[in-house]
């Protein structure tokens, strides 16, 4: 997806495609989001389906309507990439604990067709990390530092995960509006936790490309991050100095290493970087997290019957 903001109106669908496509499998709730392949909408299970899957029934809790999920309608001149999505979901579904954490579930997809028209997963409530930049800048606040460098771990823990498997899996389309931060999974004042979403261009190879786009698109976002942590001088926090620095120097070096690389600079110092999180650091996570999920929040609150439908 191109943007994720629940502000946005949909390109390729409306509210009654779902229904219709999914032969009344899923309800919509509201938009989440619309790009170039497709529109998101979040949904929940129409209490009255009697023809879901038994995975569906597993995720629902054997029939709790108000579970969550994110079906993507797609684009009619881009049907290929949702075929191409629905393999790369089925992909990391066999990927293992604890990794299995950062990547999205797979739920169900459009079986009558050769080339399916929908894709169903679990919805996660939380934000994008995009949400979490503009929650930052409305605030005129610094996303802490612990939680930037929390991110960008498990990022690289995520993108390891999928370069694991017999068969690689590369993302190929790693931005700030396919990288989710999951908080409804946090326990008290636990780190959210990264999730990589929309796999539309997933794609298995044998071998490591010459030009790996996660690779690429990984750097980046860290620089990212980095521009959007506070500012410190250097000598004051040797684990953001050294995050700092493994930005500068890898700015244009792309080796296949780099993940590893990455995760050894952190193992060095011996501990996960939130837990050096300070109360008040904790404190405005909070604040910012709860103000860039609150698409999410309302989608829960509408799936709860607490919400304004009309609003949706």
């Amino acid at each position: 997806m191109a943007s994720v903001t629940g502000e946005v109106e949909p390109k390729h669908s409306c509210k009654d495609d779902v229904a219709t496509v999914s032969n009344n499998v899923f309800r919509p709730l509201l938009l989440a989001g619309s790009g170039g392949d497709g529109d998101v909408w979040i949904c929940t299970r129409n209490p009255e389906d009697i023809s879901s899957t038994p995975l569906l029934d597993t995720l629902s809790n054997k029939g709790n309507c108000k579970s969550l999920y994110a079906v993507k309608i797609s684009n009619t001149r881009k049907v290929d990439s949702l075929s191409q999505e629905v393999s790369g979901l089925k992909h990391i579904a066999t990927i293992s604990a604890p990794n299995d954490k950062h990547m999205q579930h797979y739920v169900d997809h459009d079986r009558l067709h050769e080339r399916p028209s929908w894709v169903a997963s679990q919805a996660i409530v939380g934000c994008t990390l995009w949400q979490l930049h503009k929650a930052a800048q409305g605030a005129s606040m610094a996303i802490p530092k612990p939680l930037v460098l929390t991110i960008a771990l498990q990022i690289c823990h995520a993108l390891q995960a999928l370069q694991a498997s017999s068969t690689p899996l590369f993302h190929e389309d790693l931005c700030h509006s396919n990288i989710v931060l999951d908080i409804d999974t946090r326990d008290g004042s636990a780190a959210p936790t990264v999730v990589v979403i929309d796999f539309a261009r997933a794609q298995p190879r044998k071998s490591f490309p010459d030009i790996d786009l996660d690779l690429y698109s990984f750097h980046r976002i860290l620089g990212d991050l980095a521009s959007w942590g506070e500012d410190l001088s250097p000598g004051q926090d040797s684990r953001w100095d050294a995050f700092v620095a493994f930005v500068v120097a890898n700015n244009s070096r792309f080796e296949k290493q780099r993940y590893e690389v990455f995760c050894k600079l952190f193992e060095s110092f011996g501990r996960d970087p939130w837990d050096a999180a300070s109360e008040g650091d904790r404190d405005r996570v909070n604040v910012l997290l709860d103000e860039a999920s609150k698409i999410m929040f309302r989608a829960r609150a509408l799936a709860q019957g607490t919400g304004d439908r009309n609003m949706a």
